[in-house]
């Protein structure tokens, strides 16, 4: 939390100012310090900002910050820069208001900061740029100051890319975006690196789908023009990249044909559901739909205490009752029964208990499916923590001038990888074999469950017998509980199929 004395760097003078500022913005200057306990902000209305952000980079110790305008929105304070010199300001201004207790989000405005002058600038950085003329202009035509020196192995990091796009606005920069079967969305841009290659890197991330192309911004909005015809989720998974980074970009996707519509985008599925409910064309009402919309209108309080309760997959129940939503106005009976079913297993809507299904049911085999995506998704999460801890830990014993040997960052990469082949003993066939005993029936379902409980067995022997899952949990990296998660997951659901 900040200590300053400075009554413009007060957090509490600072909040109530930007909040008054609803109808004219304020003038403001953020010192992005070691931590957020460490980062300044001041707040005025008339001092200037670049005065501003001369008191904040002394205060905090640091020449990385911004300075501009703030306006206040819906909660949100609307950040507008003159000038940024970090690329995860809004990340940073989140993380200074939560340790001051300030209650308010952040947006920043996309776009290019105006160039500074020598007057807008102090004088070692106006020195700094005179001795670098060469710099600047390439910079300004796209090319960017340093460039060359930036790894291959850097084509994912978020900082580089969101550099890259901010200077895409003369010249397009090359983009590859894919989703893996985890749901995990991957964005990948390197100045030395075309469509093609960053495609590849993705596909040995793990992605099965993808795009490549171009970024290019056009005024505020980064334009994604793709070389092939989207796949659905494209837009919904760019979306929360950016809102993982802290970003509210607003962005166009591209096709070869122009304009992607993209079906899994949650807007365009609210948009279709809302017109084809007030068609004049709709199919007349069907007493089998009919009573299905009683049955969910009966459940719209578990519905919405699922979604709260549940944030991991309040956005399935989302796109579920916009589906059911839309196959009920296009008279869709059987589209809507088959939302209601995925509904019922999301919000426990079912008639069974879900919390102790009959062993072969719908539920229970619905339920299982869930559980065990549930705990692929918490064993990569855990591994992406490890996998940050361990290079953390290489980086600052590197740069310890002390240290006699120097680790090989290339080398840790190989062998930080070999983490993620528990992932493939633990895969995703259980989930499609499960997928296969909801969509059949009788004989064919008893069948597909009895495969699906010996994909079980052999996910638990792997378990107990893998060396690498018995050692992980005491890496002495960061505390982890992949084998302990991994077991108690496989217990239920052998008793669940």
């Amino acid at each position: 939390m900040s200590t300053t004395t400075d009554p413009l760097l007060d957090p509490a003078r600072g909040e109530k100012l930007i909040k008054a500022a609803k109808d004219n913005p304020v003038l403001f200057a953020f010192g992005a310090g070691a931590s957020a306990d460490t980062s300044v902000l001041a707040v005025d209305k008339t001092k200037p900002a670049k005065a501003l952000w001369d008191l904040c980079k002394k205060a905090a110790n640091t020449r990385k910050g911004a300075f501009g305008t703030i306006l206040f929105q819906n909660g949100t304070a609307v950040v507008q820069c003159e000038q940024n010199t970090t690329t995860q300001l809004a990340r940073a201004m989140l993380a200074y208001f939560k340790a001051n207790k300030i209650s308010l989000k952040v947006e920043e405005l996309a776009g290019d900061a105006p160039e500074a002058t020598e007057d807008a600038a102090d004088e070692e950085d106006a020195e700094a740029s005179s001795s670098r003329p060469a710099a600047s202009k390439a910079e300004k035509e796209g090319e960017g100051e340093g460039d060359e020196d930036i790894p291959e192995g850097k084509c994912f990091d978020p900082e580089i890319i969101i550099a890259l796009i901010r200077r895409a606005r003369k010249v397009a920069r090359p983009f590859a975006f894919g989703i893996t079967p985890e749901r995990q969305n991957i964005l990948a841009m390197h100045p030395r690196l075309d469509g093609d290659k960053l495609a590849r890197k993705l596909r040995q991330e793990g992605a099965r789908k993808g795009v490549w192309g171009t970024v290019q911004l056009d005024g505020a909005v980064a334009v994604f023009a793709c070389e092939k015809e989207p796949f659905a989720g494209v837009k919904k998974g760019l979306r929360r990249w950016f809102k993982d980074q802290g970003l509210a970009i607003k962005f166009r996707l591209l096709g070869p044909e122009g304009d992607f519509e993209d079906p899994e985008d949650d807007e365009i599925a609210a948009e279709a559901s809302s017109a084809a409910a007030t068609s004049s064309d709709a199919a007349p009402a069907n007493p089998d739909i009919e009573r299905m919309r009683a049955q969910l209108a009966n459940a719209k309080a578990r519905l919405d205490a699922a979604q709260e309760q549940d944030p991991d997959r309040a956005d399935d129940i989302r796109r579920e009752r916009a589906r059911f939503e839309a196959a009920a106005a296009a008279g869709d009976v059987a589209g809507a029964r088959d939302a209601l079913q995925a509904l019922a297993a999301l919000s426990r809507l079912s008639a069974e208990s879900a919390d102790n299904p009959p062993r072969g049911s719908f539920v229970a085999l619905q339920k299982s499916r869930l559980d065990w995506d549930a705990l692929r998704k918490n064993i990569q999460t855990q591994l992406q923590s490890l996998e940050k801890s361990i290079f953390d830990a290489v980086r600052a014993h590197n740069a310890d001038p002390a240290a006699e040997d120097i680790f090989e960052e290339e080398e840790v990469t190989l062998g930080v990888g070999q983490l993620y082949r528990i992932l493939d003993g633990l895969d995703t066939r259980l989930i499609d074999k499960l997928d296969e005993a909801l969509n059949s029936e009788g004989d064919q379902r008893r069948a597909r469950h009895a495969e699906a409980a010996r994909i079980v067995e052999e996910y638990q022997s792997f378990v107990d017998s893998d060396p690498l899952i018995g050692e992980i949990d005491e890496n002495g990296f960061l505390p982890t509980s992949i084998r302990g998660d991994a077991l108690s997951a496989l217990g239920a659901l052998a008793r669940q199929l």
